[in-house]
């Protein structure tokens, strides 16, 4: 189906898994099926060259966003998944090194299917 022409596509970023570009805010890929996970600073997928994680709770983070986000003046300091006040300090950049810990295994009921 084409877009109404006043209707903007969707921004894509690359899988961190292959590289395919994926909808930003689409969190499986349909090249590999890889459920990818979404950044708890812009509800976006997540990206392997900026990829981190907050080390309190562990949830992934596109670092470029958290970091923005704990520049603006009246923005919240805490991690919005655990609640922790952070600094950049309080995050672990992974990046391509990390996206082996992102797969997860299948839920019991998606290995039945």
């Amino acid at each position: 189906m084409k877009p109404v022409k006043d209707e903007v596509p969707e921004p894509k970023s690359p899988c961190p898994f292959c590289k395919d570009p994926v909808a930003d805010y689409q969190e499986d890929c349909s090249k590999c099926l890889n459920y990818i996970p979404f950044c708890i600073a812009s509800g976006k997928h997540v990206t392997a060259e900026d990829l981190g994680h907050c080390k309190h709770c562990k949830f992934p983070v596109n670092s470029s966003y958290i970091k923005k986000m704990l520049n603006t003046e009246g923005i919240d300091q805490s991690c919005p998944m655990c609640n922790t006040e952070i600094t950049m300090d309080d995050i672990v950049y992974t990046g391509e090194a990390g996206v082996a810990a992102l797969k997860r295994a299948p839920a019991k009921d998606e290995k039945e299917k």
